[in-house]
């Protein structure tokens, strides 16, 4: 990454990271919330966090691939695209190429306003396959129950 006087928005430590300790033996727990020394949404904007309905969106996929060999630049990767159910799982599933290594926590979001930074976030990519063995395929565990009372613990540490 670039040094910290490069950083857009600042670097913000993570003082408390919150997960489920069932993950990973349950893929559809991989799910995590990191708090930061200082709040950060009026720079950056903010997700609204949403428990999804169903397995069918439209969502809009945001990662970093780490590999300079297929991110030489260090730009986020966007992809727009429909979801399925990944069977047997919690767990939604796309389809769109580039998402490499590194691309990991990436949200998964229902309607993006790009202009504002804005949306509905209802996965993150993960779970499954640490989010997926091929780069044109990944997964996402489902923002369920075990997800919002885990952003509920996050949320009351932190007052």
């Amino acid at each position: 990454g670039a040094p910290a006087a490069a950083q857009p928005y600042g670097v913000h430590p993570v003082t408390a990271l919150f997960t489920d300790p069932r993950y990973p033996r349950d893929t559809d727990l991989d799910v995590a919330f990191a708090r930061v020394d200082t709040p950060v949404e009026a720079a950056t904007g903010a997700l609204t966090l949403t428990p999804a309905a169903g397995w069918t969106h439209r969502v809009t996929v945001i990662g970093y691939p780490a590999g300079t060999n297929v991110n030489k630049h260090h730009q986020a990767l966007r992809c727009t695209v429909p979801t399925s159910r990944l069977p047997g799982h919690h767990q939604l599933r796309m389809v769109c190429g580039g998402f490499y290594g590194g691309v990991s926590g990436g949200p998964w979001i229902t309607s993006y306003e790009a202009a504002t930074r804005t949306g509905t976030v209802i996965g993150n990519t993960g779970g499954y396959e640490t989010g997926g063995r091929v780069h044109w395929i990944s997964y996402a565990p489902v923002y369920g129950r075990a997800a919002l009372a885990l952003y509920a613990r996050a949320v009351a540490a932190g007052r």
